[in-house]
């Protein structure tokens, strides 16, 4: 997939040790994100697809003017009325491939990403409990959406954290180094 190693070999002594190349490969830190795009793009179509759907039900356990109709009417406003089953089907298909691509891509990088991925499709479904949805509202219209959610949260958690690892490791070879200066300097 990459034209270029993402690692070379260095000869040290007697041992040959393998040391990460990175100057050979340089990409933005956003393009880790490139499924979430089409993620984006399938999460509106479930979403839209499953409004229609219980629209069309006229469901009469929720009441007209709850919070769960308020947010459906201003999602079916938005958005297209007439989805296909046939397209809201590849686009769960679509959805499964984002996310299943993103995962295998960064499961090295990113080593927490199940729990991550556990606690926003969790706290979706309560949401989704809370608010009074049915089933299939939590599972197409709001559970896709946890997932995108999901992949963003997991992406800028980890990149966080590394870069406060690398802040404090950097800071500790910062006061290492000074310490072993002044041990040469003053003969200690």
């Amino acid at each position: 997939m990459y034209s270029a190693s993402w690692h070379s070999f260095e000869l040290s002594g007697d041992r040959v040790c393998l040391k990460p190349n990175l100057s050979t490969f340089k990409e933005s830190p956003l393009s880790q994100l490139v499924e979430l795009v089409p993620a984006i793009a399938c999460s509106c179509v479930t979403t839209c697809y499953i409004v229609q759907e219980e629209s069309s039900l006229e469901d009469l356990s929720i009441d007209a003017d709850s919070p769960v109709q308020s947010v459906f009417q201003i999602i079916r406003f938005i958005f297209p009325e007439h989805v296909s089953p046939g397209l809201a089907l590849g686009s769960c298909l679509v959805l499964g491939c984002c996310l299943s691509s993103y995962v295998h891509r960064r499961r090295n990088q990113d080593q927490y990403q199940a729990v991550i991925f556990l606690i926003f499709i969790t706290w979706a479904v309560c949401i989704g409990w809370g608010i009074g949805a049915s089933a299939n509202r939590i599972t197409l219209g709001i559970v896709p959406w946890a997932s995108c959610a999901a992949m963003v949260g997991s992406f800028f958690g980890h990149a966080g954290a590394r870069w406060i690892s690398g802040r404090e490791k950097r800071e500790r070879e910062t006061i290492f180094t000074s310490i072993d200066e002044k041990e040469l300097y003053f003969g200690l």
